[in-house]
């Protein structure tokens, strides 16, 4: 999987405290492994063995279909930009989401 020469078989990683004590060493050399494939490679390869998720911007993480179909994404009206979408408050009564709403500013 990531059998790589110099970081699996290297004693100064061979346990977690080794691991802490030459942190920026392991960073640097894991970084550099992870650069030869994109994001998808190492998610499929790594899916199931180790705790692993994208990290995506806040663009990417609201353009995500899921969201849709779940109600999380809400269409806001706002003076400024019309077709505004906020996410959605996650609880829900009665099997309703609670409705979002622009504040205003307070008038004098």
């Amino acid at each position: 999987m990531l059998a790589k020469p110099g970081i699996s078989d290297a004693p100064r990683f061979a346990n977690q405290k080794l691991r802490a004590q030459h942190r920026d060493e392991l960073t640097a050399a894991l970084d550099a492994v992870f650069s030869e494939h994109p994001n998808a490679h190492w998610l499929k390869t790594l899916t199931g063995v180790l705790p692993i998720s994208p990290v995506l911007t806040v663009r990417q993480a609201l353009d995500n279909p899921f969201l849709e179909e779940i109600d999380m994404i809400r269409p806001v009206s706002h003076p400024h930009d019309p077709e505004m979408k906020l996410l959605g408050n996650p609880l829900k009564f009665d099997g309703a989401r609670l409705p979002q709403r622009v504040c205003q500013p307070l008038q004098d």
